[in-house]
């Protein structure tokens, strides 16, 4: 039998040395039994390249081969090389949000991506990957791992910088001043006269106490403040702004900001189903009172 890396039976390859050992289904239940032997293989051509017996750490030898063979300047998925507790980060399903620390070359990166493969393939009914988006700290680094999920049988999910989102959002309300740009700022206008009190906004506006400024903005708008356009059809008016304040306000200011905006939506979604019920309604009527010839 052979089967997916990420199905629940081929966790035991990287949970369990060889012995005793057990794995969950999705109903729950626990499937236990016995590991006569690991085994690794590189295959090549049909051709059988290497194989390693592995105990409790898997791959060390595997290691060892994948990264003495020349690499390209993409990044490669190395399934072969999980460790268990590299594992138990891939498949936790108890936790919404999840954070991976680790020094540098722990393999967070890899980790993460290959947690991504295997959620797409539980959840494979409901879940796509253009559900999902990576953030990157730089466009390279998006080139960089842009092989990972293929290899892994799964399409690429959208990858973006958090400046290029920021952008795409809010590019039509003023400049967005990337990071690279701030740096090379701080570094070279120390004779720009205000050099000084720009650090300081700089400074202020990374720190704590500018966030809850935001987080009381929100709090506020969720209130009250919040500017509403009316919603047009060509030059005619289908939703006042003043009814889609009041819609905004009533019975949603116990929820949060976002939510709030959600649910305005799905009312503006309904008035129109209504309007344009009405209208064929109208239509209707009159066909009913004057048919056509």
């Amino acid at each position: 039998m052979v089967y997916d890396w990420r199905a629940p039976i081929s966790g035991m390859f990287y949970d369990y040395p060889p012995g005793p050992a057990d794995y969950a289904i999705p109903d729950g239940s626990t499937i236990q039994g016995n590991i006569q032997l690991k085994r690794q293989y590189v295959i090549k051509g049909a051709q059988m390249q290497n194989m390693f017996d592995t105990g409790l750490h898997i791959g060390d030898e595997m290691l060892q081969h994948m990264l003495g063979k020349s690499a390209d300047d993409k990044m490669k998925s190395i399934v072969t090389t999980i460790q268990r507790e590299q594992n138990q980060i891939i498949r936790d399903d108890k936790h919404k949000v999840l954070i991976v620390q680790g020094a540098a070359g722990s393999g967070k990166t890899s980790v993460s991506l290959q947690r991504v493969a295997y959620l797409l393939y539980k959840h494979r009914t409901s879940l796509r990957a253009d559900h999902m988006i990576l953030f990157s700290p730089n466009p390279l680094f998006n080139h960089y791992v842009s092989t990972v999920l293929p290899e892994l049988g799964e399409s690429n999910m959208k990858q973006t910088t958090f400046q290029e989102y920021v952008e795409l959002h809010l590019g039509e309300v003023g400049n967005m001043e990337d990071a690279y740009s701030q740096l090379e700022y701080l570094l070279t206008a120390y004779d720009d006269p205000g050099y000084a009190s720009r650090v300081k906004g700089i400074e202020y506006k990374a720190s704590p106490d500018f966030i809850q400024i935001i987080d009381r903005y929100a709090a506020m708008l969720g209130r009250e403040g919040m500017v509403f356009a009316p919603f047009t059809l060509g030059d005619q008016i289908v939703i006042s702004a003043e009814k889609l304040e009041a819609s905004f306000y009533k019975g949603y200011d116990q929820v949060h900001l976002s939510r709030q905006v959600e649910n305005i939506a799905d009312w503006v979604v309904e008035e129109l189903d209504a309007q344009e019920e009405e209208s064929f309604k109208q239509i209707y009527r009159k066909m009913l009172k004057h048919p056509p010839i």
